[in-house]
């Protein structure tokens, strides 16, 4: 009985982050405002880089922001995040951090991934940072669902 009730929450709890989900998509610009989560955002995508190991000018060219955009960030003005700068930070963590369940945190293979040659066949021989660089937030979006298999 208790098992059955514990699925029973888990539903629940899952149909509701569900609702959750569907009642903001399409509309962070609710959240963009909110001068935390862009200073956050920042602070994730600069150690994302680092960990990584993307220069300046690689970091800048990831996510399609000037290196001054950049320098910014990293001195807690995260001011001019915008909306698809949050949406490709969001996938670059869900990627990162799917990497480490594929890796069983084996945290060389992870910071190696972004630059290193795939020979998969959504890869074409090409580092995931080529296919990436610049990119639309609609392109890191199907990244991150090839990456992960999950339709977030």
């Amino acid at each position: 009985m208790a098992e059955k009730r514990r699925l029973v929450d888990e539903l629940i709890l899952d149909r509701q982050i569900e609702e959750f989900r569907e009642n903001i998509k399409g509309d962070l610009r609710h959240f963009i405002d909110k001068a935390r989560v862009r200073e956050v955002a920042a602070r994730i995508y600069s150690k994302l880089s680092d960990n990584w190991g993307l220069s300046k000018p690689q970091s800048a060219a990831l996510i399609g922001r000037s290196e001054d955009d950049l320098n910014c960030w990293r001195n807690d003005d995260a001011r001019s995040l915008n909306v698809e700068d949050l949406e490709k930070i969001s996938c670059l963590l869900g990627i990162y951090s799917w990497l480490f369940t594929l890796y069983s945190g084996h945290a060389e293979r992870v910071h190696r991934w972004l630059l290193r040659e795939n020979h998969g066949e959504r890869y074409e021989g090409k580092a995931p940072f080529e296919l990436l660089s610049g990119a639309s937030a609609n392109t890191f979006q199907s990244a991150r669902r090839k990456v992960t298999g999950t339709h977030v």
